[in-house]
């Protein structure tokens, strides 16, 4: 079973007042039927122990409207250039560098291929990367591409992923890196 919640109400279940830009909130989850049912309560409105039917909940505050999202484009881009930058350091220290900086895991050469590819589909969907050209170097494809913000190329090895994951493994890594 699939389940999918409510976006944040605009109006606290228990007193009906509206919430207001960067206001505490509580968000409850309750099971009805097959169906999960999101409410939102302002912080004197919530206690537990008048709502032992919910499941889970938690605290969060309501966005200030009209603020702009940040633009991680930038820290993206420096996460791709470093990842670039280690192909020329063996695989070994780079995982001895990523362990000691306390990474969860160091990253084999065929993990850092498949980011740096992931990353770069990421940017040129965000368009601080174009592509330029793709070739063949070394028996290997490779996507030219510039960045966008000062023009410098970058040559990006494609990893050869099933077509029906890239768009998913893409989702992914934009919902991870916030984008």
């Amino acid at each position: 079973m699939e389940w999918t919640f409510q976006k944040i109400g605009k109006l606290c279940a228990k007193c009906a007042q509206g919430f207001k830009d960067e206001q505490a909130f509580i968000s409850a989850l309750f099971l009805s039927k097959d169906t999960v049912l999101r409410k939102d309560y302002c912080e004197p409105c919530w206690i537990p122990a008048d709502e032992p039917e919910h499941f889970s909940f938690w605290k969060s505050v309501i966005p200030k409207k009209n603020a702009p999202k940040p633009d991680n484009r930038h820290n993206v881009m420096q996460v791709l250039e470093k990842l670039i930058g280690q192909a020329a350091e063996p695989v070994a220290e780079a995982a001895a560098e990523n362990t000691a900086e306390g990474a969860a895991q160091p990253l084999s050469e065929e993990g850092r291929k498949k980011l740096i590819f992931l990353l770069a589909l990421t940017l040129m969907r965000k368009k601080a990367l174009k592509l330029k050209e793709t070739c063949t170097e070394n028996n290997e494809e490779v996507m030219v591409m510039e960045k966008v913000a000062d023009g410098t190329i970058l040559r990006i090895p494609v990893f050869n992923l099933p077509e029906n994951d890239v768009n998913t493994l893409k989702d992914d890594l934009a919902k991870i890196l916030d984008m």
